[in-house]
């Protein structure tokens, strides 16, 4: 679990705290560095933007984050922790949260502005999320989003990174 508090709370370390912005990029991923450039520039000049968002890859196609709790369950990892995540879901419904999306997020790459208040917000809410949920951080992210919806900036899917494999 300590990648997952590395990537969403990157406050904590103070090796990190010399930077200005962080990327993440999940190690499958080749960036796209010309765009991630871009990116933060876009971060830059829209002091209410604190993280740059990829689309996920099934953004048209997923209408719900029971979509991803199917999709995630097929996999063994995962599926080892079906009802945590089915009860975490229900948790956060039963909370006031939505879950039906009209975007859906990829966190395997993101820009984030750091070290001011909402930024820290949101990471702390997310690496909540990610505790209470389990290891499957899609889920987890799915809820954060609704709280900061208005401090994202959205990308389109993989325009910050490629797959090595591609």
């Amino acid at each position: 679990m300590n990648t997952k508090e590395i990537r969403s709370c990157p406050h904590n370390y103070n090796i990190l705290n010399f930077y200005d912005y962080i990327c993440w990029h999940d190690s499958k991923l080749e960036i796209k560095e010309e765009k991630v450039l871009e990116t933060l520039n876009v971060l830059e000049k829209n002091e209410n933007k604190i993280i740059a968002l990829n689309l996920h890859p099934y953004n048209d196609e997923f209408n719900s984050v029971w979509d991803e709790y199917q999709l995630c369950i097929k996999t063994e990892k995962y599926n080892k922790e079906s009802e945590k995540y089915k009860n975490f879901i229900i948790n956060k419904i039963n909370e006031g949260f939505d879950d039906k999306t009209n975007k859906k997020f990829y966190c395997g790459g993101f820009s984030l502005r750091k070290n001011i208040e909402k930024t820290i917000l949101y990471n702390e809410d997310w690496y909540k999320n990610i505790n209470e949920c389990g290891i499957e951080d899609q889920i987890s992210l799915h809820f954060t989003v609704q709280k900061f919806s208005d401090a994202i900036h959205t990308l389109s899917y993989k325009y910050t990174w490629k797959y090595l494999y591609e």
